[in-house]
């Protein structure tokens, strides 16, 4: 969970120890709260981060498990940025409304591989599959969003 608290720019990178940038974690103006994930793939381990804040923030480094929980079949409503672990059934379908968003609304999906679900500029409406191993839904959002999961 990172947080920040003020108007201007904050941006947030994750290095690894040998000094190599990995990614951009946030890039937004104005106060942020969100969940992004870290070292998700296999040849990722954060050592340090670089911060560019004008104000007050932080950040909570937190294990998988430690997620927000969805339950396959349900329906889950957020707003910004979220890490999902699925839990119960095999995802099938998400039903994703992202019509109040702003800027781009993406959805990566986590299992034995990777892949881009959703990546398009908001306001977005739309159904997409999910794999059927998908474990980890990690969203990228500027507000609120929806997704019903559904189950195989």
């Amino acid at each position: 969970m990172i947080t920040y608290h003020g108007g201007s720019n904050f941006v947030v990178w994750n290095y690894d120890a040998t000094g190599n940038q990995l990614n951009l974690l946030v890039n937004t103006i104005g106060t942020y709260t969100g969940t992004v994930p870290i070292d998700f793939l296999q040849d990722e381990q954060t050592a340090r981060f670089k911060i560019k804040a004008g104000g007050p923030w932080n950040i909570d480094l937190l294990p998988l498990n430690q997620a927000r929980q969805a339950a396959v079949p349900s329906t889950v409503n957020g707003y910004g940025d979220d890490v999902l672990l699925l839990t119960g059934g095999t995802a099938d379908e998400l039903k994703v409304d992202a019509s109040q968003a702003q800027e781009n609304f993406v959805i990566w999906a986590y299992g034995t591989q990777r892949d881009l679900l959703v990546n398009d500029i908001a306001p977005y409406t739309g159904t997409v599959l999910a794999g059927s191993d998908t474990k980890v839904l990690v969203i990228k959002a500027s507000h609120s969003w929806s997704i019903e999961i559904t189950a195989r």
